[in-house]
Protein backbone atom coordinates (compact mmCIF):
# COMPACT_ATOMS: atom_id res chain seq x y z
CA UNK A 1 0.00 0.00 0.00
CA UNK A 2 1.35 3.41 -1.02
CA UNK A 3 2.02 5.86 1.87
CA UNK A 4 0.54 9.21 2.23
CA UNK A 5 4.36 10.81 1.49
CA UNK A 6 5.33 8.70 -1.69
CA UNK A 7 1.69 10.21 -2.75
CA UNK A 8 2.74 13.18 -1.86
CA UNK A 9 5.62 13.10 -3.85
CA UNK A 10 4.24 11.78 -6.80
CA UNK A 11 0.95 14.95 -6.97
CA UNK A 12 4.57 17.13 -6.36
CA UNK A 13 6.41 15.84 -9.43
CA UNK A 14 3.38 15.61 -11.28
CA UNK A 15 2.73 19.32 -10.81
CA UNK A 16 6.06 20.00 -10.98
CA UNK A 17 6.66 18.63 -14.46
CA UNK A 18 3.64 19.85 -16.05
CA UNK A 19 3.16 22.96 -14.11
CA UNK A 20 6.65 24.33 -14.29
CA UNK A 21 7.60 23.72 -17.93
CA UNK A 22 8.01 26.16 -20.41
CA UNK A 23 4.96 26.13 -23.20
CA UNK A 24 4.99 27.77 -26.55
CA UNK A 25 2.42 30.45 -27.58
CA UNK A 26 2.97 32.11 -30.93
CA UNK A 27 6.44 31.16 -31.19
CA UNK A 28 7.09 32.79 -27.31
CA UNK A 29 8.50 30.69 -25.00
CA UNK A 30 6.60 31.06 -21.36
CA UNK A 31 7.04 29.57 -17.77
CA UNK A 32 3.89 28.68 -15.93
CA UNK A 33 4.18 29.10 -12.29
CA UNK A 34 2.39 26.00 -10.53
CA UNK A 35 -0.39 26.88 -8.02
CA UNK A 36 -0.57 25.79 -4.64
CA UNK A 37 -4.18 25.70 -3.25
CA UNK A 38 -4.33 25.79 0.97
CA UNK A 39 -6.44 24.08 3.14
CA UNK A 40 -9.19 25.86 3.13
CA UNK A 41 -9.29 25.22 -0.40
CA UNK A 42 -8.68 21.64 -0.61
CA UNK A 43 -11.80 21.50 2.11
CA UNK A 44 -14.49 23.32 0.41
CA UNK A 45 -13.77 21.13 -3.01
CA UNK A 46 -13.95 18.23 -1.06
CA UNK A 47 -17.00 15.59 -2.14
CA UNK A 48 -19.24 14.29 0.69
CA UNK A 49 -18.14 10.59 0.13
CA UNK A 50 -14.98 11.69 1.80
CA UNK A 51 -16.42 12.68 5.11
CA UNK A 52 -18.63 10.73 7.92
CA UNK A 53 -20.45 11.71 10.69
CA UNK A 54 -19.92 10.73 14.54
CA UNK A 55 -21.55 8.08 16.04
CA UNK A 56 -23.47 9.37 18.67
CA UNK A 57 -22.85 5.85 20.79
CA UNK A 58 -19.20 6.93 21.05
CA UNK A 59 -19.66 11.08 21.94
CA UNK A 60 -19.56 11.89 25.70
CA UNK A 61 -20.92 15.13 26.24
CA UNK A 62 -19.28 16.92 28.98
CA UNK A 63 -21.61 20.01 30.90
CA UNK A 64 -19.38 22.46 33.09
CA UNK A 65 -20.38 24.15 35.97
CA UNK A 66 -20.41 27.38 33.70
CA UNK A 67 -22.91 25.51 31.26
CA UNK A 68 -19.88 25.47 28.61
CA UNK A 69 -19.80 21.98 26.90
CA UNK A 70 -17.08 19.85 26.21
CA UNK A 71 -17.36 16.63 23.57
CA UNK A 72 -14.80 13.52 23.41
CA UNK A 73 -15.24 11.05 21.56
CA UNK A 74 -14.42 7.68 22.54
CA UNK A 75 -12.11 4.82 20.56
CA UNK A 76 -12.97 1.01 20.66
CA UNK A 77 -10.90 0.12 18.42
CA UNK A 78 -7.68 0.73 20.89
CA UNK A 79 -9.42 1.20 23.90
CA UNK A 80 -12.64 -1.38 24.50
CA UNK A 81 -12.84 -2.05 27.62
CA UNK A 82 -11.88 1.59 28.81
CA UNK A 83 -14.65 2.85 26.24
CA UNK A 84 -17.35 0.46 27.52
CA UNK A 85 -16.81 1.31 30.95
CA UNK A 86 -16.93 5.26 30.44
CA UNK A 87 -20.52 4.78 29.01
CA UNK A 88 -21.49 2.52 32.14
CA UNK A 89 -20.20 5.18 34.40
CA UNK A 90 -21.69 8.09 32.23
CA UNK A 91 -24.80 6.41 32.46
CA UNK A 92 -24.78 5.70 36.13
CA UNK A 93 -24.44 9.56 36.14
CA UNK A 94 -20.97 8.99 38.08
CA UNK A 95 -19.25 12.44 37.37
CA UNK A 96 -22.31 14.72 38.26
CA UNK A 97 -21.31 17.44 40.50
CA UNK A 98 -17.39 16.06 40.91
CA UNK A 99 -14.95 18.82 39.44
CA UNK A 100 -11.71 18.89 37.22
CA UNK A 101 -9.20 19.12 39.65
CA UNK A 102 -5.95 19.11 38.29
CA UNK A 103 -4.88 21.71 35.46
CA UNK A 104 -1.42 21.39 35.26
CA UNK A 105 0.35 24.10 32.28
CA UNK A 106 1.50 23.03 28.87
CA UNK A 107 0.22 19.55 30.01
CA UNK A 108 -3.16 18.14 31.21
CA UNK A 109 -6.50 19.38 32.29
CA UNK A 110 -8.03 16.07 34.45
CA UNK A 111 -11.43 15.39 36.08
CA UNK A 112 -12.78 12.41 38.77
CA UNK A 113 -13.78 11.64 41.58
CA UNK A 114 -10.44 10.25 42.91
CA UNK A 115 -8.82 11.91 46.58
CA UNK A 116 -5.17 11.79 46.00
CA UNK A 117 -4.54 12.88 49.45
CA UNK A 118 -6.12 9.73 50.70
CA UNK A 119 -6.52 7.20 47.87
CA UNK A 120 -10.10 7.19 47.81
CA UNK A 121 -13.14 7.58 45.49
CA UNK A 122 -15.25 10.53 46.82
CA UNK A 123 -18.18 7.90 44.68
CA UNK A 124 -17.82 4.11 44.89
CA UNK A 125 -17.94 2.54 41.70
CA UNK A 126 -20.98 0.69 40.51
CA UNK A 127 -20.98 -3.00 41.14
CA UNK A 128 -21.22 -4.16 37.54
CA UNK A 129 -17.84 -1.78 36.98
CA UNK A 130 -14.88 -3.79 35.91
CA UNK A 131 -11.71 -4.27 36.55
CA UNK A 132 -9.91 -2.76 34.00
CA UNK A 133 -6.88 -4.63 31.89
CA UNK A 134 -4.23 -2.08 30.59
CA UNK A 135 -5.19 -0.79 26.66
CA UNK A 136 -1.49 0.64 25.98
CA UNK A 137 -1.36 -0.96 22.20
CA UNK A 138 -2.66 -3.54 19.86
CA UNK A 139 -0.97 -5.70 17.20
CA UNK A 140 -0.15 -3.64 14.18
CA UNK A 141 -1.89 -6.40 11.66
CA UNK A 142 -5.18 -5.54 13.46
CA UNK A 143 -5.51 -2.37 12.47
CA UNK A 144 -5.56 -0.56 8.56
CA UNK A 145 -2.93 2.52 9.26
CA UNK A 146 -2.63 5.32 6.54
CA UNK A 147 1.22 6.04 6.71
CA UNK A 148 2.77 9.73 6.26
CA UNK A 149 6.10 7.73 5.58
CA UNK A 150 7.94 10.38 7.92
CA UNK A 151 10.60 9.43 10.70
CA UNK A 152 10.32 9.92 14.32
CA UNK A 153 13.02 8.91 17.51
CA UNK A 154 9.80 7.31 18.98
CA UNK A 155 8.11 4.76 16.81
CA UNK A 156 8.97 2.83 13.53
CA UNK A 157 5.98 4.03 11.41
CA UNK A 158 3.45 6.89 12.38
CA UNK A 159 0.02 7.53 10.28
CA UNK A 160 -3.60 7.53 11.09
CA UNK A 161 -6.61 5.18 11.70
CA UNK A 162 -9.88 6.34 11.49
CA UNK A 163 -9.04 10.07 12.53
CA UNK A 164 -7.04 8.81 15.43
CA UNK A 165 -2.96 10.16 15.26
CA UNK A 166 -1.05 6.39 15.40
CA UNK A 167 2.49 5.40 15.79
CA UNK A 168 4.00 1.60 15.68
CA UNK A 169 6.47 0.13 17.56
CA UNK A 170 7.81 -3.25 17.85
CA UNK A 171 4.75 -4.08 15.40
CA UNK A 172 2.77 -2.50 18.14
CA UNK A 173 0.21 0.24 17.28
CA UNK A 174 -0.82 2.70 19.85
CA UNK A 175 -2.71 6.22 19.76
CA UNK A 176 -0.13 8.99 20.75
CA UNK A 177 0.22 12.12 23.17
CA UNK A 178 -1.35 14.61 20.76
CA UNK A 179 -3.40 17.96 21.99
CA UNK A 180 -6.54 17.18 22.69
CA UNK A 181 -6.39 13.53 22.92
CA UNK A 182 -7.75 11.52 26.29
CA UNK A 183 -6.45 9.30 29.01
CA UNK A 184 -7.24 7.64 31.78
CA UNK A 185 -5.06 7.70 34.51
CA UNK A 186 -3.41 4.98 36.68
CA UNK A 187 -1.07 4.19 39.55
CA UNK A 188 1.72 2.31 39.54
CA UNK A 189 0.46 -1.04 38.40
CA UNK A 190 -0.14 -0.78 34.03
CA UNK A 191 -4.38 -2.19 35.21
CA UNK A 192 -4.85 -0.44 38.03
CA UNK A 193 -7.34 2.25 35.74
CA UNK A 194 -10.91 2.36 36.76
CA UNK A 195 -11.50 4.74 34.44
CA UNK A 196 -13.12 7.52 36.63
CA UNK A 197 -9.73 9.74 36.43
CA UNK A 198 -9.68 11.17 32.66
CA UNK A 199 -7.21 13.59 31.58
CA UNK A 200 -6.97 15.68 28.33
CA UNK A 201 -4.08 16.83 26.79
CA UNK A 202 -4.02 20.62 26.31
CA UNK A 203 -0.16 21.11 26.10
CA UNK A 204 2.38 20.33 23.83
CA UNK A 205 2.56 16.68 22.86
CA UNK A 206 3.59 14.08 25.81
CA UNK A 207 5.18 11.30 24.04
CA UNK A 208 7.06 9.93 26.62
CA UNK A 209 4.02 8.44 28.02
CA UNK A 210 2.48 6.75 24.85
CA UNK A 211 2.48 3.23 25.82
CA UNK A 212 2.36 4.00 29.34
CA UNK A 213 -1.04 4.91 29.86
CA UNK A 214 -4.62 4.09 28.36
CA UNK A 215 -5.43 6.45 25.54
CA UNK A 216 -9.27 6.68 25.19
CA UNK A 217 -9.83 8.84 22.84
CA UNK A 218 -10.42 12.62 21.94
CA UNK A 219 -11.93 16.02 22.03
CA UNK A 220 -13.72 17.05 19.36
CA UNK A 221 -15.00 20.16 20.27
CA UNK A 222 -14.82 23.16 22.95
CA UNK A 223 -11.58 22.18 24.41
CA UNK A 224 -11.17 25.74 24.97
CA UNK A 225 -13.00 25.39 27.68
CA UNK A 226 -10.46 23.08 29.56
CA UNK A 227 -7.31 24.53 28.40
CA UNK A 228 -7.98 28.12 29.39
CA UNK A 229 -9.04 27.35 33.18
CA UNK A 230 -6.88 28.22 35.76
CA UNK A 231 -3.39 26.27 36.47
CA UNK A 232 -3.59 24.54 39.70
CA UNK A 233 -0.83 26.25 42.05
CA UNK A 234 -0.20 22.58 44.08
CA UNK A 235 2.22 19.79 43.12
CA UNK A 236 1.34 18.41 39.39
CA UNK A 237 -1.32 21.05 38.90
CA UNK A 238 -3.45 19.92 41.47
CA UNK A 239 -5.69 23.08 43.42
CA UNK A 240 -4.74 24.12 47.00
CA UNK A 241 -7.15 25.42 49.80
CA UNK A 242 -5.68 28.89 48.94
CA UNK A 243 -7.24 29.23 45.24
CA UNK A 244 -10.89 29.52 44.17
CA UNK A 245 -12.65 25.83 43.85
CA UNK A 246 -12.19 23.86 40.93
CA UNK A 247 -14.60 24.30 37.57
CA UNK A 248 -17.58 21.75 38.52
CA UNK A 249 -18.80 19.09 36.13
CA UNK A 250 -23.23 19.56 35.92
CA UNK A 251 -23.41 16.23 34.16
CA UNK A 252 -21.85 13.82 31.90
CA UNK A 253 -23.85 11.62 29.15
CA UNK A 254 -23.44 9.48 26.19
CA UNK A 255 -24.70 11.27 22.80
CA UNK A 256 -27.14 8.35 22.20
CA UNK A 257 -29.00 9.05 26.06
CA UNK A 258 -29.17 12.33 24.65
CA UNK A 259 -32.56 13.83 23.07
CA UNK A 260 -31.85 14.82 18.91
CA UNK A 261 -32.64 18.51 20.04
CA UNK A 262 -29.55 18.32 22.67
CA UNK A 263 -26.86 16.01 20.07
CA UNK A 264 -24.10 18.13 18.39
CA UNK A 265 -23.81 16.70 14.87
CA UNK A 266 -20.05 16.50 13.44
CA UNK A 267 -18.37 15.63 10.44
CA UNK A 268 -15.19 14.31 9.96
CA UNK A 269 -12.75 14.31 7.06
CA UNK A 270 -11.60 10.69 5.76
CA UNK A 271 -8.15 9.90 6.92
CA UNK A 272 -7.98 7.69 4.12
CA UNK A 273 -9.44 10.29 1.72
CA UNK A 274 -7.90 11.83 -1.60
CA UNK A 275 -9.00 14.79 0.07
CA UNK A 276 -6.85 14.39 3.16
CA UNK A 277 -3.74 13.20 1.32
CA UNK A 278 -4.25 16.69 -0.56
CA UNK A 279 -4.14 18.46 3.37
CA UNK A 280 -1.13 16.87 3.91
CA UNK A 281 0.34 17.96 0.83
CA UNK A 282 -0.58 21.42 1.23
CA UNK A 283 0.70 21.57 5.34
CA UNK A 284 3.62 20.26 4.11
CA UNK A 285 4.69 22.74 1.52
CA UNK A 286 3.06 25.79 2.44
CA UNK A 287 3.72 28.89 0.01
CA UNK A 288 2.75 32.73 -0.62
CA UNK A 289 2.81 35.86 -0.30
CA UNK A 290 2.70 35.50 3.69
CA UNK A 291 6.03 32.96 3.74
CA UNK A 292 9.24 34.76 3.82
CA UNK A 293 11.06 31.04 3.15
CA UNK A 294 8.63 28.47 1.77
CA UNK A 295 7.71 25.87 4.04
CA UNK A 296 8.72 22.31 2.25
CA UNK A 297 10.09 19.21 5.01
CA UNK A 298 8.76 15.97 7.09
CA UNK A 299 5.60 15.36 9.02
CA UNK A 300 5.43 14.90 12.73
CA UNK A 301 2.21 13.01 14.02
CA UNK A 302 1.32 15.80 16.07
CA UNK A 303 1.64 18.53 13.34
CA UNK A 304 -1.86 17.63 11.82
CA UNK A 305 -4.98 16.22 12.39
CA UNK A 306 -8.02 14.99 11.09
CA UNK A 307 -10.63 17.63 10.11
CA UNK A 308 -13.60 17.88 11.91
CA UNK A 309 -16.76 20.16 11.15
CA UNK A 310 -19.71 21.18 13.66
CA UNK A 311 -22.72 20.79 11.76
CA UNK A 312 -25.49 21.40 13.82
CA UNK A 313 -25.01 22.42 17.55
Amino acid sequence: MPTLRSLCTALLTTLAISLAAPAMADGVTTTITPTYRSVSEILAASPKSDWYRLDQRNLIYITLANDAKVVMELNDTFAPEHAKQIRLLANQQYWDDLTVYRVQDNYVAQFGALDYETDILAKPLPKDAQKLPAEFSIPKDSIRLTALGDKEPYSDQIGFVDGYPVAVKDNQAFLVHCYGMVGAARDNAPDSSNATELYVMIGQPARHIDRQITVVGRVVHGIEHLSTLTRGKGSMGFYTDDQPAPMGIKSIRVGTNLTVSEQMQFDALKTDSQTFVDVIDARRHMQGEWFAVPLSGGMGICDTRQTIQLVKE
